[in-house]
C-alpha cells in the first residue's frame, strides 16, 4: 500500500484492526467457546468462508476532484483475503481533504463513509470525526507489536489447550460439552 494512504486506511479500519481472521465458521465458534470458557476476554472473528465483500458502486466518483479511490482498492492483499478487505473497506471512499469529503458527502446524499488522507471522517449520517496523528507513529511497528501480541496469545492458548481444566485438553472439553448438548 502506498504510504500516503496509511492514515486513511488505519482510520477507516478503526477497531477492526484488532479483528481475528479465521478460516471458517467452525473455527470462529471454537475460538469464541474457548474465550468464554477461560474468561479470556472478547474478540471479533471474521470467518473467511462467511465474509461477503461489499463494494461502493458510484462510478461518478472516479471523476471527482480530490477523490483518491475506494479504500478496499488501495490495499494490496492476497486474493484469499479480498472479501474480508471489501467487507471492511469496500464502502469507504478516500479523498484528499476535509473540504472534498464534506462536498462529496453532500453531493452524494451522505450515502457512504468518506475518510481523508490525514484521517478525518465524514460518516453516513454526515457527522465529522477528527483525529490527531502522532507525528512519529509507525504503523508497521504497531502492526509488528500487534502480531507479537497475537503470537503470545496463541502460545498461551496452545499451552492451555494442552492442559485445560482438571487435566482435560480443550478438545476433550469440547467433546464433553458436545455430548452434554445432545442430552
Amino acid at each position: 500500500m502506498d504510504d500516503r494512504y496509511v492514515a486513511a486506511i488505519e482510520t477507516a479500519l478503526g477497531a477492526a484492526m484488532q479483528n481475528i481472521i479465521v478460516d471458517n465458521e467452525e473455527t470462529a465458534k471454537r475460538c469464541i467457546r474457548f474465550l468464554k470458557e477461560t474468561n479470556a476476554g472478547r474478540a471479533t472473528m471474521l470467518p473467511m468462508t462467511a465474509m461477503k465483500g461489499r463494494y461502493l458502486n458510484e462510478p461518478r466518483l472516479q471523476s471527482e476532484q480530490g477523490f483518491e479511490g475506494i479504500a478496499s482498492d488501495l490495499v494490496e492483499c492476497d486474493g484469499d483475503y479480498q472479501n474480508i478487505i471489501r467487507y471492511l473497506l469496500g464502502l469507504t471512499a478516500i479523498v484528499d481533504d476535509i473540504d472534498t469529503a464534506a462536498f462529496l458527502s453532500k453531493k452524494y446524499g451522505a450515502k457512504f463513509r468518506i475518510v481523508t488522507l490525514d484521517g478525518q471522517v465524514v460518516n453516513i449520517k454526515n457527522d465529522l470525526t477528527a483525529t490527531a496523528q502522532v507525528e512519529d507513529y509507525d504503523m508497521y511497528k504497531a502492526l509488528d507489536a500487534a502480531a507479537l501480541k497475537a503470537e503470545t496469545q496463541v502460545r498461551k492458548y496452545l499451552e492451555k489447550r494442552k492442559n485445560h481444566k482438571n487435566g482435560e485438553t480443550l478438545v476433550q472439553l469440547e467433546a464433553k460439552n458436545a455430548a452434554r448438548a445432545e442430552i
